[in-house]
């Protein structure tokens, strides 16, 4: 999923192939003038007993980059535990944990987020628009 976060507009898409990803980056871009987005790292670890979906996970950021790249939108790329800190305790480091979390901040977002990928990607799109609007090491500032 990918979500975006303008002053006080929020969206949430989801992803369903790759031309539709590519409209919907040129679109977004075109209608916000986005300069600057986020994309979760994603690795395999050492003794990942889940390759396949790891690798889709790092196919799919592959994906986002190129298309980011392409539509001249500098991105960084935050490991969870940077977009997690302060945001996720432990205890909800788990598919309903984001959900709940996500409803919190954004309760009127509630009718969309009962899948995790959206409450995940909307999480990172919040994490990344506060420390923007904190002035955190990027060079770009919330207008």
């Amino acid at each position: 999923a990918l979500a975006l976060i303008c002053s006080d507009v929020v969206e949430i898409y989801d992803y369903i192939d790759i031309l539709s990803a590519a409209s919907l980056v040129s679109g977004l871009k075109e209608k916000y003038n986005v300069r600057f987005a986020i994309i979760e790292k994603v690795w395999i670890w050492k003794n990942e007993k889940d390759v396949k979906t790891a690798e889709a996970l790092i196919r799919n950021a592959q994906t986002w980059a190129t298309l980011l790249a392409i539509n001249k939108i500098t991105f960084e790329t935050y490991p969870p535990v940077t977009w997690r800190k302060g945001l996720v305790s432990k205890k909800d480091m788990n598919k309903e944990g984001y959900i709940k979390i996500a409803i919190n901040i954004f309760p009127e977002y509630e009718h969309i987020l009962y899948r995790h990928d959206r409450a995940e990607a909307l999480l990172i799109a919040y994490r990344a628009f506060k420390h923007i609007e904190a002035g955190m090491p990027t060079q770009y500032k919330v207008l």
